[in-house]
């Protein structure tokens, strides 16, 4: 996307501006061009790399100031011969000499080619302007300046100096700026002029095939918000007379160039909002033919932060992670690309507005509150299991905070800030100053670590043990392979409610509290936030089931294993394990699934998941054998996590890919999603919709949680993906 530069109130604008002496030979560094000179002028002097004699140059210094909309220039620097000729050449040949030119109206004596209140965006009027001194000599005023060159053709392509990037045209009676490639050899001959000499002593400047001149309309001159009467127009050479007639003066001073970064206020005074599509608005000039362009480039020492695209009028980037980036502007002034100016622009990418979790890498433990706890000045600690209020954090964008965000307890309602009588202690505060304002910063390994502005950024927020509920504190950071000190911000994007109902049957089978229950969501939980975002809350309860009821209450492991001896009705089926969960509890809905859990042999071995009534019903397949004893406690545990996830994936919009019938042609495969049948692929997806996973906990401990599913399962666009399911019904 291109910037609105004309908004200059949201805007802050960097301008670069260098000088350069005519001569490729010499060897020019940042160095010896500029260092906070302590002289107007001064000399220096050079080896000719074609001569090897030594040369004099003397260098020229003007400081730099600041404007009202807070651009800043950077010290202009101009060099080349001694005592150089500042006085511009007045041109009468018959072919125009590349170079820059100010053209007075010979018509109009003392009135000369102008851009509309200095803009250096497309769409402004060129007029006529009296300025007090000739704009090529040492006023040197670029809105009065135009960088001509000559095509091989005999056309002429003229430039504004405010813009390289502009020339001018017809737009209806009226000349208007416009955009043209910054390369000459891309500019297309409908871009460029014929410029005629004319024995009045002047030259008629025409658009390519027109037979109208840039002439001047009458008299007057541009005030400061320029005057409809001192527009330029589009008029025959005979009604305009002298008026379409401009005297050319050459600038023969110091080579000079420039370029202007623009971008929104808002990228320094809070930072660039991960997910941010930006640009950064290139404007470039320069008094040499053909250097129309700046080099930039981005640094950032992790290519992963940003995802960056360059041409030559704009950067365009996404900002994919929080930490800081630097970007470098360099004007090229030498046929080689040598560059010898150099802005670098600094930025902090920080988090989106939004609720998170806080994970520390090395001890996989939570940013929680001690005991859960809403009082003022309460300790910040680590603990366990990510199902706790006290543990969902808001960031907080800051203005003027200039990359430093908040971090408020959504639980309490407070920040998490340092204790300012004791920099060691982290606490949650109601205060809002410089030691509740965090940044995070990425590390080599790809985390991030937390640094408090209160300190300037010289201790980060660390655990000091592995222990569950360890007091937060403030350390040196450590760099190392313990990781303790670096921290994972993961999103809570979409909401996901998820009731479990243990029944007799299952607790007596099982010996079950419901903890093995909570421990398999838990595992579920961080899955889907680690891929999706999905933020996951759930309860545990006991209840008893229809089977239960069946076969007698309390339940024993016999009765588990009963067929209901009912004539008009079987209470041992999913579907009626599901009913009842219905009648007892309601259905589900988009965003909240309900879970049976029985201990019960029933009709069907396998579990199953209810799409339009939000329920799942796990049975005892996978976890017994054929004669329905229960297998060992860590085939229970690996499959119980499969098919939970499994299961849960189903409400969350994936399909099976599995055939349904390998001899068929057609399996039937209930979603039409079968890899071989429906899909036409050679060979199985990896995915969980597709075959047991066994080592699901491995992958989570080790971060290869991504190999979980396939491309379609995790994809926003497909209209089987798990994030298009999301987008449409989790928000």
């Amino acid at each position: 996307m291109k910037l609105n530069i004309k908004a200059l109130s949201l805007f802050l604008v960097i301008t670069l501006l260098f000088a350069f002496a005519p001569m490729n030979t010499i060897a020019l560094s940042e160095e010896n061009v500029i260092s906070d000179p302590i002289a107007e002028r001064e000399e220096q002097s050079y080896v000719d790399e074609n001569t090897e004699e030594t040369e004099t140059l003397y260098f020229e210094y003007t400081e730099g100031s600041t404007d009202n909309n807070g651009s800043r220039l950077i010290p202009e620097v101009g060099f080349g011969p001694s005592d150089p000729s500042t006085d511009p050449t007045l041109i009468s040949s018959l072919t125009v000499p590349d170079g820059v030119y100010s053209l007075e109206n010979l018509g109009n004596a003392g009135l000369w080619m102008d851009i509309q209140q200095s803009k250096t965006d497309p769409g402004y009027h060129v007029q006529q302007y009296a300025y007090s001194d000739n704009p090529a000599g040492t006023l040197f005023d670029r809105a009065g300046l135009f960088k001509i060159s000559r095509k091989s053709n005999g056309l002429y392509i003229i430039r504004l100096m405010l813009n390289n990037s502009l020339s001018f045209g017809f737009s209806g009676n009226e000349v208007i700026t416009k955009v043209i490639p910054t390369d000459d050899y891309l500019v297309e001959d409908e871009d460029t002029f014929t410029i005629t000499y004319n024995s009045a002593g002047g030259y008629i400047i025409k658009p390519y095939e027109s037979t109208y001149a840039v002439s001047a309309n009458n008299t007057t001159a541009s005030g400061a918000a320029g005057a409809p009467n001192s527009y330029l127009a589009k008029r025959t050479t005979a009604a305009a007379g002298t008026r379409a007639i401009w005297k050319m003066y050459k600038y023969n001073d110091y080579q000079k160039s420039g370029i202007t970064v623009s971008y929104p206020a808002s990228y320094t005074s809070v930072g660039i909002p991960v997910g941010t599509a930006g640009s950064m608005g290139i404007k470039t000039w320069s008094t040499r033919v053909g250097y129309n362009t700046p080099s930039l480039s981005i640094y950032t020492g992790l290519n992963t932060m940003v995802s960056a695209d360059f041409d030559t009028k704009e950067m365009s980037f996404t900002a994919l992670s929080p930490g800081s980036i630097t970007v470098s502007a360099k004007i090229l002034v030498r046929e080689s690309g040598a560059s010898v100016l150099e802005e670098r622009l600094s930025f902090v990418v920080i988090p989106q507005e939004g609720n998170y979790i806080i994970r520390n890498v090395g001890t996989d433990k939570y940013v929680d509150i001690f005991g859960s706890s809403t009082i003022e000045r309460a300790l910040i600690i680590q603990s366990n299991s990510n199902i706790y209020d006290s543990q969902k954090w808001i960031i907080e964008h800051v203005a003027n905070g200039q990359g430093y965000v908040r971090i408020k307890s959504e639980y309490s309602g407070k920040y998490i800030g340092i204790d300012s009588s004791d920099n060691s202690s982290i606490r949650q505060y109601s205060t809002q100053n410089n030691y509740t304002l965090w940044k995070f910063e990425r590390t080599d390994s790809g985390s991030l670590k937390l640094l408090c502005k209160a300190l300037s950024n010289t201790l980060v927020l660390s655990p000091p043990s592995t222990s569950n509920g360890t007091y937060l504190e403030l350390t040196t950071y450590s760099n190392d392979s313990d990781y303790s000190d670096e921290w994972v911000l993961k999103s809570n994007k979409y909401s996901f409610t998820i009731y479990h109902y243990i029944d007799d049957g299952y607790e007596i089978r099982f010996g079950s509290t419901g903890q093995d229950v909570a421990e398999y969501q838990n595992i579920c939980s961080e899955i889907l936030h680690e891929l999706f975002d999905i933020e996951s809350t759930y309860t545990v309860s006991r209840y008893y089931s229809c089977a239960d009821i069946c076969t007698g209450i309390p339940a024993t492991l016999s009765n588990t294993t009963t067929v209901c001896t009912h004539s008009n009705i079987d209470h041992k089926t999913r579907l009626k394990i599901k009913n009842d969960i219905v009648s007892q509890f309601n259905y589900g809905n988009d965003t909240t699934a309900k879970i049976a859990w029985t201990g019960h042999v029933l009709e069907s071995r396998s579990s199953c998941s209810y799409s339009s009534s939000h329920i799942i019903v796990m049975t005892i397949g996978m976890v017994t054998d054929e004669n329905n004893n229960n297998k060992s406690t860590d085939i229970i545990r690996y499959q119980r996590i499969h098919t939970l996830l499994h299961e849960i994936s189903h409400q969350l919009g994936a399909p099976d890919h599995y055939c349904y019938d390998e001899n068929s042609s057609d399996c039937n495969n209930p979603t039409n999603d079968c890899w071989r049948c429906d899909n036409n692929l050679s060979s199985p997806p990896v995915c969980i919709m597709m075959s047991r996973i066994h080592d699901i906990e491995d992958r989570l401990s080790s971060g290869n949680v991504d190999t979980l599913y396939c491309n379609q399962c995790t994809s926003s666009i497909h209209s089987k993906g798990i994030l298009t399911h999301l987008e449409d019904h989790h928000k």
